[in-house]
């Protein structure tokens, strides 16, 4: 009989030699693949980690924006005082420019500049504690009007652990309108 091109015992050896061979990984190439991934990962780590102090930095300024805007859209619509601030306990505001563990937004109706039993407590959020928040000034007040009380104020965000990254802030004009923006850190 006549052999087809492709038969015969060679091409049936050479093709049981590359199915036994094809089965598994031997140990020696197991173990290069996992250094070679334990090398990559320990590469990008130190990435990873300042991606994520990054994330936090810029999800804290995105909660403070949401909150002055949000305090601006009451003070308009209730035609009250509203004020927003750093707060150590959510009950009062903090009389210093670092905003440590809270902001706080509240209805001033007797406009003293702290929350009382007459007025509405608007939002408290929490802040990171690997997160630096700093005030131009200690509070910020809307007036009925949605203007700013005082000079324009900026708030930067920092994180702890990154001391001379860029940070990200939000600037407040006396217009009442805001803005985010970058912020130096030292």
């Amino acid at each position: 009989p006549a052999r087809r091109y492709g038969e015969g015992p060679s091409t049936k050896t050479a093709f049981m030699y590359t199915c036994r061979r094809n089965q598994g990984y031997t140990l020696i190439e197991t173990m290069l693949a996992i250094c070679i991934a334990g090398i990559l990962s320990a590469m990008a780590l130190p990435s990873f980690a300042k991606m994520i102090q990054r994330q936090q930095t810029q999800s804290t300024r995105d909660g403070i924006f949401s909150l002055v805007q949000n305090a601006r859209t009451i003070a308009l619509s209730r035609q009250q005082h509203v004020v927003l601030c750093g707060s150590s306990d959510g009950v009062r505001c903090s009389s210093g420019r670092q905003w440590q563990k809270k902001v706080i937004s509240f209805v001033d109706v007797n406009q003293n500049r702290q929350p009382d039993t007459n007025d509405t407590m608007l939002v408290l959020i929490d802040l990171e504690p690997q997160v630096n928040v700093n005030a131009s000034r200690p509070l910020l007040v809307y007036r009925h009007d949605g203007t700013a009380r005082g000079t324009n104020l900026t708030i930067k965000v920092c994180n702890n652990q990154q001391r001379t990254a860029q940070g990200a802030s939000v600037v407040v004009a006396n217009s009442g309108r805001a803005r985010m923006d970058v912020a130096e850190c030292h």
